[in-house]
């Protein structure tokens, strides 16, 4: 199950948590719980080895009191969340180890996977902690299967091209972003890069912006009194009602209602 950092009882979780460059994160002695870490956004990172310059989409457990290190230079993006043995067992039974860099592509899924376990950990209700355990299992499983896919067909460059591509609409999602804007700068024809980047993130870049417009939105409507026409605004919409009906078919309510709830 998830801990707290600093208890035993069900803790923190976080799906697209951002922060300001320079952030970082220095527990010399570890803590006395697993941590589970995924980063949309290179990060200066403490392993066994040292400290290792990770690229986009970086996965990573810290066991139980080793040193907890990570910076990034630029705005962070992130996924993270504690867990307890019980959990950890699962983690080892999918082959998966610990203080090791993993690179799962494509990697949507676990940021989706732990918004919905975010979810259950915020409403409580009823058999909340058997649905996160369920949400975590299926995390795990989600990870192994794709890192046993065979290397994708795609130059490497490419790649690399689409994930500084996608960390860049991740970090300005109030731009106006269009096909053709992302086509052109990868270089590449429209309908090639549809196809390129679903076969990376399993999504079109269409419904990932729209996920990531809608997951930013969610937090400020949840944490600030902007009013919902100025957060349309700032995540580049220019009709707060085409925000509505995009928020309202992913989160299944409308922005006054979330607020409200």
């Amino acid at each position: 199950m998830l801990l707290n950092y600093n208890s035993t009882v069900p803790g923190s979780v976080r799906h697209l948590w951002p922060e300001m460059p320079g952030f970082y994160i220095d527990r010399k002695n570890g803590l006395k719980c697993y941590t589970f870490l995924h980063f949309l956004t290179p990060v200066e990172l403490l392993t066994p080895e040292g400290l290792i310059n990770t690229k986009p989409g970086a996965c990573y457990v810290y066991p139980p009191d080793e040193p907890q290190y990570y910076i990034s230079r630029r705005t962070l993006i992130h996924d993270w969340f504690h867990f307890d043995e019980s959990t950890a067992s699962e983690w080892r039974k999918m082959g998966l180890e610990f203080s090791k860099i993993y690179y799962p592509i494509p990697a949507d899924f676990i940021s989706e996977i732990t918004q919905k376990i975010e979810a259950e950990n915020i409403s409580r209700r009823f058999c909340y902690e058997q649905m996160i355990d369920t949400k975590l299992s299926e995390l795990f499983i989600s990870i192994a299967r794709v890192l046993e896919k065979p290397a994708l067909k795609i130059n490497n460059d490419l790649i690399k091209s689409c994930q500084q591509l996608r960390l860049k609409m991740l970090e300005t999602l109030g731009d106006k972003w269009t096909i053709k804007r992302m086509a052109d700068s990868v270089n590449i024809s429209i309908s090639y890069f549809h196809a390129i980047y679903k076969e990376i993130y399993g999504l079109s870049p269409v419904q990932d912006l729209i996920n990531a417009r809608v997951s930013n939105a969610k937090e400020l409507l949840r944490s600030t009194d902007i009013p919902i026409s100025e957060i349309a605004d700032m995540l580049g919409y220019n009709n707060p009602y085409h925000f509505t009906h995009q928020f309202s078919s992913i989160t299944g309510k409308s922005p006054k209602q979330y607020r409200n709830k």
